[in-house]
């Protein structure tokens, strides 16, 4: 148990004789609280009623109105609530309340939970523009520094959840697992030097729930609707007397360990001159593939593929659907491109009116800016249009890793990677909210998160 919890739980402990554990009729119910070992900002409320009944765990921040996190019950005695997503280092009141089959309501003493302060290596995060107006959201996001790991935060810049790996390893890409209850992670070498990637389940309560070897992983992943993941994967081969390393693009099935290769960047496209590729451990580098995304409606797939400024659209087949940006590209704009439409492009993702994603743009062009753009693409005509950017402060310039993702309410979730920022832009460019990380150190991917817990609306 944190220190900082015993003290302000003994400190408002009352004085009186201990009360029945589900409750009589004229005793509050009884709930005890564990806070998480790995996470200080979670913890589980555990209480019983004498019959069946449903149950919350109503949390209050000073200053707020309360919360409902809904509780689970075992034949509708038992109750378990996992508290999920406070902020850290605040002291919260909570109560659990429970309503009988009778209709009666029946509630615990209040007591405090003191979350934990955020680790020391976990960076400062400034709210620049906070969106008074909005709901309760989260981002989740991975941090690429010298200290790695993930990090969730709420609406006002605060850290809420986070997991640091082991030694010698981080997760180059989270993402919130389809149950709603833990997270997915693929953990690579730091270095990126040897081959230990896995795809990890971690709860959210921060306990590691298994994890699956993912050959030669690295940079991003997918959850499918049947539980399985399509991850990249190096796919080194010789070329002209050179071992060059493209890119391949696997379905791994999480309980099995079967691995199953869709598509490589060797099928369909073909290295240039392998002297301009950057030295990788395996060879030169040729296409450095960094981002996937997944249509459920078509079955089709997204693969970034940064030194060579292309997107390829393959089919769950296996077969290559177009070729967007690059040489040989199966598109051509309706306006200007000279520069191209895109360069050393992260996270590319469907929309209805085709792909959004995040350019970095190469600085050799003169193009000093990072943006964000949506492509509107007609595939029989093969063109392409820009529907919709935002280039944010043209003095931002991110290097590596950037991140784009559209919102239900038609607003798009903008991670600046290396330039250290998180934005939501809606479709006028105009910022309603906006985070900044310290200087040196920069995000990975970042995901919108519409909420976190089992919270009642």
């Amino acid at each position: 148990m944190p220190l900082r919890f015993l003290l302000v739980l003994l400190s408002l402990a009352p004085a009186c004789t201990p009360v029945d554990p589900v409750g009589g009729d004229d005793q509050p119910l009884a709930a005890t609280i564990e806070p998480s070992e790995a996470v200080g900002t979670v913890a589980t409320v555990r209480f019983s009623t004498a019959s069946a009944a449903t149950a919350v765990v109503e949390v209050t921040e000073p200053g707020a109105s309360p919360r409902a996190f809904l509780a689970e019950t075992t034949d509708g005695t038992d109750h378990v609530a996992v508290l999920v997503g406070l902020a850290a280092g605040v002291d919260y009141s909570w109560r659990a309340v429970a309503t009988l089959d009778t209709g009666e309501v029946r509630a615990s003493e209040p007591a405090v939970f003191a979350t934990e302060f955020q680790p020391l290596w976990m960076p400062t995060l400034i709210l620049t523009i906070p969106d008074e107006a909005s709901t309760e959201r989260f981002v989740l996001t991975t941090m690429v520094g010298d200290d790695p790991g993930v990090a969730i935060l709420d609406e006002r810049g605060r850290i809420v959840w986070w997991w640091h790996g082991e030694e010698g390893v981080f997760a180059c890409q989270a993402r919130l697992a389809a149950d709603g209850r833990s997270v997915l992670l693929m953990v690579v070498d730091s270095l990126m030097q040897s081959d230990v990637g896995v795809i990890r389940r971690v709860s959210l309560s921060g306990e590691p729930l298994g994890e699956a070897r993912a050959t030669l992983a690295h940079h991003d992943f997918v959850e499918l609707p049947d539980g399985r993941v399509g991850f990249l994967s190096y796919d080194a081969r010789e070329w002209e007397g050179m071992d060059v390393v493209g890119d391949a693009l696997v379905v791994l099935d999480l309980v099995t360990g079967a691995e199953e290769t869709v598509w490589s960047s060797w099928d369909d496209l073909t290295p240039g001159n392998v002297l301009e590729y950057p030295s990788h451990p395996l060879g030169a580098e040729w296409t450095h593939a960094n981002g996937l995304d997944f249509d459920e409606v078509s079955g089709d797939w997204l693969v970034s593929m940064h030194n060579i400024s292309t997107i390829a659209r393959v089919t769950g087949g296996g077969e290559l659907r177009w070729q967007l940006g690059g040489v040989g590209s199966d598109f051509t704009s309706l306006a200007d491109a000279s520069e191209g439409p895109f360069a050393e492009q992260h996270g590319p993702t469907f929309t209805d009116e085709g792909i959004l994603l995040f350019d970095n743009r190469e600085p050799q062009t003169g193009n000093l800016y990072s943006r964000t753009i949506e492509l509107r693409l007609d595939e029989t005509a093969g063109t392409f249009e820009t529907a919709w950017a935002y280039d944010g402060d043209r003095r931002l310039f991110t290097a590596f890793m950037g991140s784009a993702e559209r919102l239900d309410d038609g607003s798009t979730l903008v991670g600046w990677g290396s330039g250290g920022r998180l934005e939501r832009v809606d479709a006028d460019g105009f910022v309603p909210w906006r985070v900044d990380v310290q200087i040196g150190f920069p995000l990975g991917f970042s995901h919108h998160l519409a909420t976190l817990g089992e919270r009642v609306p």
